[in-house]
């Protein structure tokens, strides 16, 4: 009885060969029409690795052949447990026994334990209705500025799914005004993490920085390694100032869950060999983001008897790897202009984050020459 309410009213057959205990966990295996009931399920021992279609028998023993009745543990239910102590948010499931044992799949643990039993919920049940409806962004949904601050905004609703401590609880961003960090309290050039969390203390979604770890998959959803009342939302990174940026050159907010189509840009209008800067994307440790690049150049050296090249390329930390395509051409004709178009595209994924390596830095490099008339960069980042 919970709440007032017999829960346990799901007919089945005991054909485990063995006692059901009371509140112990069951394997339904199909069904088994028997007279005066109709279909109803056939019960087994849970095995491991089993496909965890389980059920939770009622208060009483049943002994094998004989018919229980059960509880589906998509809402919750009380379970058996003989050793260990079971504690709330852990998970917990049967391995080979009825009883649920720490650390194996079935179950999260949402109450404090006596006598041998403990209320639990089905993990399959702990995100079915889990939602995320609000994105990172710089204040007004601009896309090609900086801030001072970065704000959690609406987008789909202003909703979003979080761990209150004892049970996964879905909570309103946006009440008031927008959970917002201020660059001024973070280092410059430097990525983040960027979690949201409930405050106890104000009753209201907030959001905070982190660099110390990846995050993590807890009950099917991305936290804070070590802390689940923090949902990692996704990357963040300030310039020089600091602030946060979101600009045609520097992508430097990424979001997890909702990703968006932004524009970069850039020109390039210089002379030599030197790699030069066009577009920088903050880097991610977890998730991923793609982009596709289009460079054109019209080149002019007439001191030469090769043709120039240009080469699009990558560098990450001390990483530079050349990607696209490079032209090249021999001969001994004098040259004195040509047009160079390159691509790339390429996903981002699971690089550093923290300090002046969080970005990827997507450059050209032209060899060979003496003048670069107005080189364009246009493209498009899905982050």
């Amino acid at each position: 009885m919970i709440g007032g309410e017999n829960i346990y009213k799901l007919p089945f057959q005991n054909g485990s060969g063995e006692t059901v205990p009371a509140f112990g966990v069951i394997l339904v295996s199909g069904t088994v029409t028997i007279t005066g009931y109709g279909p109803i399920l056939n019960a087994a021992k849970p095995e491991a690795g089993a496909n965890p279609a389980y059920f939770i028998n009622g208060g009483q023993d049943v002994a094998n052949g004989e018919i229980g009745y059960c509880a589906n543990p998509s809402q919750p239910v009380f379970a058996r447990f003989t050793s260990g102590t079971p504690a709330n948010g852990e998970l917990w499931g049967p391995d080979d026994s009825f009883d649920i044992q720490l650390d194996k799949e079935g179950f999260q643990i949402i109450g404090a334990p006596a006598n041998n039993r403990v209320l639990v919920v089905a993990q399959s049940a702990i995100t079915s209705n889990d939602t995320v409806g609000v994105l990172l962004s710089i204040p007004g949904y601009s896309w090609s500025t900086t801030n001072a601050n970065l704000e959690l905004l609406s987008w789909k609703s202003d909703e979003v799914v979080l761990w209150d401590g004892e049970r996964w609880v879905k909570r309103r961003a946006l009440q008031g005004t927008p959970p917002s960090i201020a660059a001024s309290g973070e280092s410059a050039d430097t990525t983040y993490n960027i979690y949201a969390f409930w405050d106890t203390t104000t009753d209201a979604v907030k959001i905070e920085t982190g660099t110390a770890a990846e995050p993590v998959i807890t009950d099917g959803i991305c936290t804070k390694s070590g802390d689940k009342t923090r949902r990692f939302m996704g990357i963040a990174r300030t310039n020089a100032t600091p602030a946060w940026e979101d600009t045609v050159t520097k992508r430097y907010i990424s979001n997890y869950y909702i990703q968006l189509k932004k524009e970069v840009i850039a020109t390039v209008n210089t002379g030599g060999t030197a790699d030069t800067d066009i577009i920088s994307v903050v880097d991610i440790d977890f998730g991923e983001w793609f982009i596709w690049l289009n460079y054109h150049s019209r080149v002019t050296n007439s001191t030469v008897t090769t043709m120039p090249t240009a080469t699009l390329k990558r560098a990450a930390a001390s990483e530079a790897i050349a990607y696209g395509l490079t032209l090249t051409e021999g001969g001994t004709d004098i040259v004195t202009a040509y047009d160079i178009g390159l691509s790339l595209s390429w996903t981002g994924q699971a690089r550093d984050v923290g300090g002046s390596s969080g970005k990827v830095d997507f450059k050209v490099t032209h060899a060979g020459l003496t003048t670069i008339q107005a080189g364009t960069f246009k493209g498009a980042v899905m982050m």
